[in-house]
């Protein structure tokens, strides 16, 4: 089940470190993008929102606080996706695209929420996160 949830992690956790390295690296690109969107503070929003993307990706691939990491980044997903993929106001081949981008983060919201369901079943178990699992078994090396 471990090995599940770890997999599981990297594959959401992958999305999240890709893309917000991405606006990062095409930071006036990206910064243009979200103020197309007629969001006020765009500059100051922008770097909270792609720091999020990349520090949530990177705790979800290690394992660190998955359960508080998961809630958090599906409660970042929520008005993200209602600005940035308004399907409803669009039409033609933009609706499609929006439409598919919409269901995309719905999606992954799904599997964030279950990877926080799930890590707390594990954790209410066992120990559970990747970190104590590292801790523990470098506590027995050190005793040996």
């Amino acid at each position: 089940m471990k090995s599940t949830l770890a997999l599981g992690r990297l594959a959401l956790g992958l999305i999240f470190l890709v893309l917000g390295t991405s606006k990062f690296l095409n930071y006036d690109a990206s910064i243009q993008l979200v103020a197309d969107q007629g969001v006020r503070g765009a500059s100051f929003l922008f770097p909270l929102a792609a720091g999020t993307e990349v520090l949530g990706g990177l705790l979800l691939i290690l394992g660190y606080r998955v359960h508080w990491v998961s809630l958090a980044m599906a409660a970042y997903l929520i008005p993200v996706t209602l600005v940035f993929h308004r399907f409803w106001a669009l039409s033609g081949d933009a609706r499609q695209i929006q439409l598919i981008q919409f269901l995309k983060n719905l999606s992954i919201f799904g599997g964030l929420l279950l990877t926080h369901a799930y890590q707390r079943i594990l954790n209410s178990f066992t120990a559970g996160t990747l970190t104590t699992i590292r801790r523990e078994s470098y506590e027995r090396r050190k005793a040996a």
